[in-house]
């Protein structure tokens, strides 16, 4: 019985660069707070978005929100390729968010920063090739 397979719980694994990784955070964490304040406005947006449906339905009717929930699907999916940062341009502009000056405007994103973050980074092309050669 020695020589068979033991799993191990991921804190007694030697490599621990994953479990690094996950504390880090993603460089794109859209719909997680990172501080408090933020976690409310995220909240406040989402609640302002249910009250303009909510709004939308008694007005004009259902047909008129469940159009605007498919449009903020539909964009909210658009990537681009993978490795490339996707900006959501479209979804912004139909959310009129690029109409307000925030303090990522001036300050920068994490996706910006000239310093890459570490962890694993794999370009188009490794993620491309994978895909290829993988199937």
């Amino acid at each position: 019985m020695s020589d068979s397979l033991k799993l191990s719980m991921p804190h007694e694994r030697p490599n621990r660069s994953m479990e690094n990784e996950k504390l880090q955070g993603p460089v794109g964490n859209i719909g997680k707070a990172d501080h408090p304040v933020q976690k409310i406005q995220l909240q406040s947006t989402r609640d302002k978005l249910k009250m303009e449906d909510r709004l939308d339905t008694v007005v004009f009717g259902s047909h008129v929100s469940m159009r605007n929930r498919m449009e903020r699907t539909m964009l909210a999916q658009y990537q681009r390729l993978p490795g490339l940062q996707s900006s959501f341009v479209g979804l912004e502009a139909h959310l009129d968010l690029d109409e307000t000056l925030e303090f990522e405007d001036f300050l920068n994103r994490k996706d910006m920063a000239p310093v890459p973050e570490m962890g694993f980074h794999h370009t188009m092309h490794d993620v491309l090739e994978n895909k290829l050669y993988n199937k």
